[in-house]
């Protein structure tokens, strides 16, 4: 994932959907892209707990041994 802003002549803009931003924004108004380092950060986290969520939304709603084992052997090695 590509994140960041783009300085030239007319402004500040996200790399990403090219909406003008202010530098001291965290992300784009119009992409929800991350627009710094710290931004970038917070998204990664939030996605990994989203993840997680699935994850044991998945556990507990499946009966198939394997799916659970497979479950099992990524939380284990995220954690």
């Amino acid at each position: 994932m590509d994140f960041g802003i783009r300085n030239n002549e007319n402004g500040t803009f996200c790399i990403k959907c090219n909406c003008k931003v202010e530098v001291t924004m965290n992300f784009c108004p119009n992409c929800a892209n991350p627009l710094n380092i710290d931004a970038f950060k917070l998204f990664q986290e939030k996605l990994k707990l989203n993840n997680f969520k699935l994850l044991k939304y998945i556990a507990e709603n499946t009966k198939d041994e394997k799916t659970l084992k497979l479950i099992q052997k990524l939380t284990k090695k995220n954690i």
